[in-house]
């Protein structure tokens, strides 16, 4: 076991190199029989996401913001109180 390891230390680079250039060819050629134009469908999708997103936050941001505000009013309450209190 400390044998393979050891080479796995040696060689680990060299093969995390051969495997990212093995998967960068790969791109181009699979990028060549799309019939879809890829920018439309990445700008497509990436607007449905931002809309969904923004939908998403405006529902929920008002409810974590007064969660938030109840946090932080009784933990800076308490040490208010606890100030006056010392004198």
């Amino acid at each position: 076991m400390t044998k393979f390891m050891g080479k796995l230390k040696k060689h680990g680079r060299t093969m995390a190199m051969v495997g990212a250039t093995a998967a960068a060819t790969m791109v181009p050629a699979f990028a060549e029989g799309a019939s879809t134009d890829l920018n439309a469908a990445l700008t497509t999708g990436l607007q449905s996401a931002s809309s969904s997103i923004m939908g998403t936050l405006g529902s929920v941001l008002p409810i974590a913001l007064g969660i938030l505000a109840a946090i932080f009013g009784v933990k800076y309450g308490i040490r208010f109180f606890k100030s006056i209190a010392k004198g």
